[in-house]
């Protein structure tokens, strides 16, 4: 266990409870007097003019993004060919529905790649649950066609209930069976 020598830092009081037995009286700072003084404890000396001190030797990151900015995020792709970033929904396109694309933010535009290769981009939407859709994305006009289709036959086979279609018959033939029930 490596310690701080006492000539660079001042002795700090042992934690709360930690030997109630030792008979050594404790007394903890109160902390308007650390205030006070104005100085850390192992430093001794106020951070403001160590800041103006070390102003010089610091690099400036104007300009530079930050990591969170940069850093790639993964996303699988819905049924709706939508990705969600950031509580924002938008399009890639519909042949990677179920596959994960990597967003990658830059300037303000979302870069979205699949196996390394760019496939989709747009400009990052401001406010929150917004979409952003570009139709070339979408599975264009012969899908939707016959998606409207087997959504049509879909309703005609509720409007019946979901039932299968039966054989019409003359109802003579239930009489005739009704009698012949009757007479047994």
């Amino acid at each position: 266990m490596l310690r701080e020598p006492e000539a660079e830092c001042e002795r700090r009081p042992p934690a709360v409870g930690a030997d109630r037995h030792s008979g050594a009286q404790r007394t903890l700072p109160s902390s308007t007097a650390r205030e006070n003084a104005g100085h850390t404890a192992c430093v001794h000396e106020r951070p403001a003019h160590r800041f103006a001190r070390e102003r010089a030797h610091l690099i400036a990151t104007t300009g530079q993004p930050g990591f969170r900015l940069e850093a790639s995020q993964p996303r699988r792709v819905a049924e709706d060919y939508l990705v969600s970033f950031e509580t924002n929904r938008y399009s890639v396109p519909f042949t990677l529905i179920g596959q994960t694309v990597e967003i990658t933010r830059r300037g303000g535009r979302l870069h979205m790649a699949h196996g390394g290769h760019l496939v989709a981009e747009h400009d990052e939407l401001a406010g929150k649950y917004q979409l952003r859709i570009l139709p070339e994305h979408g599975p264009g006009a012969i899908a939707r066609t016959a998606r409207r289709v087997r959504s049509s036959l879909g309703r005609d086979r509720a409007e019946c209930g979901g039932l299968p279609e039966v054989e019409r018959r003359d109802l003579a033939i239930y009489e005739a069976l009704a009698t012949a029930e009757g007479a047994v």
